[in-house]
């Protein structure tokens, strides 16, 4: 592709985006709905992809079709009010851009309206937006990393979540389980499901995890002068010339708990989305 063109198209749909979230920066108090934003993100809508036929389903299909649409638009309302909220931050950034960052700002600006759009709890359109404003402050963006990120974001829940940002401040405020308990109204072992879910995700791993290989050389060093100690003791039986060697007595330590804590990982999608 010539270089004319790339410069060209380079960060219009951030720019697309950015100017359109200016129309309806005053309507954070109002409900987002069809008819309140008009016919401009319907036009939007069109333009992205969604689905305004009429199913083929006799009797239901027209309800579901049109349900979804509209749950569509409305996200895709939230998502520009958000964008309205940061666009000083998101231009300033993108003046500082080269034109091969913008070209990568566009993809994931797509990938966000994507995720935005089928997200089930729209309140993770924010999380989505504040991630969208730290990578366009990179001098170096990477694409591979936003969907990383994004697509982590994707498939957790707001209580995963909260429990996540629980392991985040754990040592920096005194809130304890018991008050994700509360906060969720959830019972222990929904919150141990959700800790199991963090930790296949490679969000939280577990102190046994961390601290196992001190052990293990805690344990081979305690054997290891169990052993010298035997030694001296067998080679001083069969020579009483020999003296054995006295085996100090000291109790094994061991740091591995059954308990959890935050990953590097975990740590950066929390800075990522989380932190404005």
């Amino acid at each position: 592709m010539p270089k004319e063109k790339t410069e060209e198209v380079a960060g219009v749909l951030v720019d697309s985006f950015v100017e359109a979230s200016a129309q309806y920066a005053g309507d954070t108090a109002k409900e987002l709905t069809k008819d309140i934003v008009g016919e401009g993100i319907a036009e939007i809508a069109m333009e992205l992809g969604i689905d305004t036929a009429a199913s083929v389903i006799p009797g239901i299909g027209g309800a579901i079709t049109s349900y979804r649409y509209n749950q569509k638009l409305r996200k895709l309302g939230a998502l520009l009010v958000a964008l309205s909220h940061r666009s000083d931050e998101i231009e300033s950034s993108m003046k500082l851009l080269s034109e091969e960052n913008k070209e990568k700002l566009d993809s994931i600006m797509e990938l966000m309206v994507e995720k935005s759009m089928s997200t089930m709890q729209e309140e993770k359109i924010n999380y989505m937006v504040n991630g969208f404003v730290e990578i366009a402050k990179h001098e170096e963006i990477s694409f591979d990393i936003a969907y990383l990120y994004y697509d982590t974001l994707d498939r957790l829940t707001l209580l995963d979540i909260g429990v996540l940002n629980f392991y985040a401040s754990l040592g920096i405020d005194q809130k304890t389980y018991k008050d994700v308990l509360e906060e969720f109204s959830i019972d222990y072992s929904q919150y141990t499901a959700v800790r199991e879910n963090l930790n296949r995700m490679g969000l939280v791993q577990t102190a046994l995890e961390i601290n196992e290989l001190d052990d293990l050389k805690n344990i081979v060093s305690t054997v290891d002068a169990m052993q010298d100690s035997l030694e001296s003791v067998t080679t001083a039986l069969s020579n009483p010339k020999k003296k054995f060697k006295n085996y100090k007595k000291s109790r094994l330590k061991l740091k591995s708990k059954d308990n959890m804590k935050i990953t590097k990982f975990g740590k950066e999608l929390m800075s990522f989305f989380i932190s404005e």
